[in-house]
């Protein structure tokens, strides 16, 4: 499998998306973040993790107002404001079937993935919901806080110092497929 991997003006390596599935889960963005490493070509061995944000444009505007939105003059002839995955996120079902199985979660639970110096963490959103506020915890000995915003289905996670960890958000079997030893948070009972 053959995945477009463009160097930018600034240098910087872009990955974008493909539509092509991997272990059940979409690639290029999914699969080389939430496994570090390339795919296919000169970068295979393992990438940095940095993390994801997911977020409503409005919130973003307001952390980074001077953010330039990308063109939807591409070249190709597509319909940029149609969602070509509507009702996946609000479905029970997958695209795909699961590669790995693993049932302390509903394969498309919502979670915050944390990796912290080779050990991975699993936040579900359901676990995060039943606290109000911050939540802290440790990964690998690390002390780190989560916060989750419920109204905009998002979470990011800092160190003890408040500077961000490398995450990202995804489903829980696609999470699960890459790190199948990973850690869970739970809220308790």
């Amino acid at each position: 499998m053959r995945i477009p991997v463009m160097k930018t003006r600034a240098g910087r390596l872009a990955f974008p998306a493909t539509g092509l599935a991997m272990a059940a889960t979409f690639t290029a963005v999914h699969a080389l973040s939430k496994n570090g490493f390339a795919v296919d070509g000169a970068l295979i061995p393992p990438l940095t993790m940095i993390g994801l944000a997911h977020t409503s444009w409005e919130d973003w505007r307001t952390q980074y107002p001077d953010t330039l939105a990308l063109s939807t003059a591409t070249g190709f002839h597509r319909d940029y404001d149609r969602d070509p995955y509507l009702g996946y996120a609000s479905s029970n079902r997958l695209f795909f079937p699961e590669a790995k199985r693993d049932n302390r979660d509903h394969e498309k639970e919502w979670v915050l993935d944390i990796a912290v110096n080779g050990t991975f963490k699993a936040c579900p959103f359901s676990e995060l919901a039943k606290n109000s506020g911050d939540v802290t915890g440790t990964v690998a000995g690390q002390t780190l806080r989560v916060r989750y915003q419920e109204q905009h289905q998002s979470a990011t996670a800092v160190d003890a110092q408040g500077q961000a960890l490398p995450g990202i958000m995804a489903d829980w079997f696609a999470w699960y497929t890459f790190h199948p030893a990973t850690e869970v948070f739970n809220a308790g009972p």
